[in-house]
């Protein structure tokens, strides 16, 4: 029996709660959003003038409309899905953009959440997810795509005849949505937890949602093989979601990848994006590319036009953000030891994201100009905001970056709605 009608769900969910397509907004009733306040530190840290996101075209125009509906209406679910690197692995970035959206637009829950620690890396704060299995991880950043990688961008895969997780979170959440293998047995949840009224909603081959009878803020799943069909235990990740209007910020970032990682093996990852629905995709990777002593500055341009076009192949009419790395380190041998040194194609990848944005019919966001441009990366080091590598922000840099980031939307925000 298919898996799409197998599985207990309830009938009332966040999915249902999106408006209909092509309601009218009166965009110019909408109240103003309020920028977040900034430390004194980005007062001389921050390029004011250059902190605006770039969209001649006006792509982002339907994502804030449907903000819109959503604050005046207060129904709908808005999904953001960002996708990136180490920066975004991080979490601080994320949690706090994210922080910012459900503050002024309502939370529909945590979103997506990645079994990293099963994989032997960091996970972000907020959430955890352990497994009595024995696990073999796979990520995008592999030289083949041994185990094609979901949403998350990575893998995990189980040669046992169950599969069990513990998922916790900081926030609430009355249902899970599984991303997995088209052929993975099927999650369950405890009986004592689990809804028990029939409904597809919204299940595919590669997502199945798991429906609570109650929040809460942790449960276990479990997925027996009792079907030749689904005899494949590889899972990419779960939606944490609370039923709620407000904003989903789901993100997926791996360490150390790159565009030419996402093209190879990311197939999955770009076709899997459609199942969070989103209403914004933010890309923010470059800063790998960016190293080697074979650096093509025409090759890096292809690999970051592929991708976006794949996203947009999958993802039709859903606007495009991307965002441009601050200036960064590298470590070159000099005089008998290695030194960090500034890596002159971080500039020129930010000047190649920015180019394909302007191709690709996408808005751009340029961090290296926002942060400073040039010696930036001094500047913030200075100031206690990037690490000791002078490649990774502290939690404090992260955190600023987000703000930046956040003012920059608000007021695109406050210029649609006048």
């Amino acid at each position: 029996m298919n898996r799409i009608v197998r599985h207990t769900v309830v009938a009332v969910l966040s999915w249902s709660l999106v408006p209909v397509p092509g309601a009218a907004v009166r965009a110019e009733a909408a109240e103003p959003l309020a920028r977040v306040e900034m430390p004194a530190v980005a007062e001389r840290l921050v390029d004011s003038a250059a902190n605006r996101i770039a969209d001649s075209l006006g792509v982002l125009e339907p994502f804030v409309r449907r903000l819109v509906a959503l604050r005046q209406g207060g129904e709908g679910v808005v999904s953001v899905f960002h996708i990136g690197d180490s920066h975004v692995q991080a979490g601080f970035l994320t949690d706090t953009l994210r922080m910012f959206f459900q503050r002024d637009f309502g939370s529909a829950g945590r979103g997506l959440v990645a079994p990293l620690r099963l994989i032997g890396t960091n996970e972000p704060f907020g959430y955890r997810i352990t497994s009595p299995n024995r696990w073999t991880g796979y990520r995008c950043t592999g030289a083949s795509a041994d185990c094609p990688v979901g949403v998350t961008a990575m893998a995990l895969a189980t040669d046992e005849p169950d599969a069990r997780f513990t998922i916790s979170a900081r926030d609430s959440f009355s249902l899970v949505r599984a991303f997995h293998h088209p052929h993975a047995p099927l999650l369950l949840a405890p009986d004592s937890l689990a809804a028990g009224i029939a409904c597809p909603c919204g299940d595919t081959e590669e997502m199945t949602a798991v429906v609570l009878d109650r929040p809460v803020t942790e449960t276990a799943l479990w997925a027996p093989v009792r079907d030749s069909l689904y005899d494949t235990p590889v899972f990419y990740g779960f939606s944490l979601e609370n039923g709620r209007p407000g904003v989903l910020y789901h993100a997926s970032g791996i360490n150390g990848t790159t565009f030419e990682h996402l093209n190879r093996n990311g197939e999955e990852l770009v076709r899997q994006s459609a199942l969070l629905a989103p209403d914004l995709i933010v890309v923010s990777l470059g800063t790998n590319d960016s190293f080697g002593r074979n650096y093509n500055t025409e090759y890096v341009y292809r690999q970051i036009v592929s991708f976006v076009r794949s996203l947009q192949r999958v993802n039709p009419g859903v606007p495009l953000l991307l965002t441009a790395p601050m200036e960064f380190c590298k470590r070159q041998y000099s005089k008998g030891r290695y030194v960090r040194v500034v890596n002159p194609n971080g500039a020129r990848t930010a000047a190649l994201i920015g180019r394909a944005a302007a191709e690709c019919g996408a808005a751009f966001w340029d961090f290296y100009r926002a942060a400073g441009g040039a010696g930036a990366n001094g500047r913030w080091q200075q100031a206690g905001l990037v690490r000791r590598d002078r490649i990774h922000l502290s939690e404090e840099g992260y955190t600023l970056q987000a703000r930046m980031l956040y003012n920059a939307f608000v007021d695109y925000y406050n210029r649609i709605v006048r």
